[in-house]
């Protein structure tokens, strides 16, 4: 069986043609497709290591410190308000997928007031940080929850961009790590909707071959696409109204499936 990995991605991994990557399964989505996630060259999952703090962001809810590590490449991590850190600090390696390595500080981990539960919640929009890197977030604040950082596009997408508050959908599917989506007006998931059919499109899947895309529009300007598989095409005129249920929010856009 043949897997490909986006190259950009895990262009410091050393990956070379012919070698053999040690893997480990990341998930399996709802077609059975595996997605494998190659083996970090020098961070391990639930190890600590000392990373060097040159950037500190501070405010009286939340402290970001901007990090790297011995061969110079940048992490953040989450501290608690009134910690301070010195030039070094511990962290630990709760995840990595797609290359992305998520840490704790083993001294000032922010905690939750209390373990989220998947659903829709109101986010307090107290402000953007901009990391050293050029990636920028919104700081969403939850009273119960805490402060997370959501990627700027995604509130820019969902149209919270200029918003004191922001929906937003909790996901608990890696409980240690919950990740926030936000939902654009009246799109959580479960929710049903009449959208326009206009037309057909083939995509090529790597591992499954081409698959059927239906694209439709919510008579708004908006644009989405519906994967039907391998299903083949339904008859229909342009503009027909379909109907469709939001399966889930991702990168702030809904993602919609048929209503069969």
């Amino acid at each position: 069986m043949r897997f490909l990995l986006p190259a950009k991605r895990y262009s410091h991994y050393s990956i070379e043609c012919g070698i053999y990557i040690k893997c480990r399964i990341d998930r399996i989505n709802c077609n059975g497709r595996i997605f494998l996630e190659p083996f970090h060259p020098y961070l391990h999952k639930g190890s600590s290591y000392v990373f060097e703090v040159y950037s500190l962001f501070q405010s009286n809810l939340i402290n970001i410190a901007s990090l790297k590590d011995q061969l110079g490449y940048d992490y953040m991590v989450m501290l608690r308000p009134d910690y301070r850190p010195s030039e070094k600090i511990l962290c630990r390696v709760k995840k990595i997928s797609k290359a992305k390595v998520h840490l704790v500080s083993e001294v000032a981990n922010p905690q939750w007031l209390s373990p989220p539960q998947e659903g829709l919640y109101t986010m307090k929009n107290i402000g953007i940080y901009s990391h050293p890197s050029g990636n920028r977030f919104c700081l969403a604040y939850h009273p119960i929850f805490g402060v997370d950082l959501i990627p700027l596009n995604s509130v820019v997408d969902a149209g919270f961009e200029k918003s004191p508050f922001l929906q937003c959908f909790v996901y608990t599917d890696d409980y240690e790590i919950p990740r926030f989506e936000p939902v654009p007006a009246g799109l959580w998931p479960g929710k049903e909707k009449e959208l326009y059919f206009d037309s057909y499109d083939s995509k090529m899947d790597c591992m499954r071959g081409p698959k059927t895309i239906m694209i439709v529009n919510d008579g708004l300007g908006n644009e989405y696409e519906i994967s039907l598989g391998n299903s083949k095409y339904i008859t229909m005129p342009f503009g027909n109204p379909v109907k469709c249920r939001v399966k889930k929010i991702k990168k702030g856009r809904p993602v919609f499936e048929l209503i069969p």
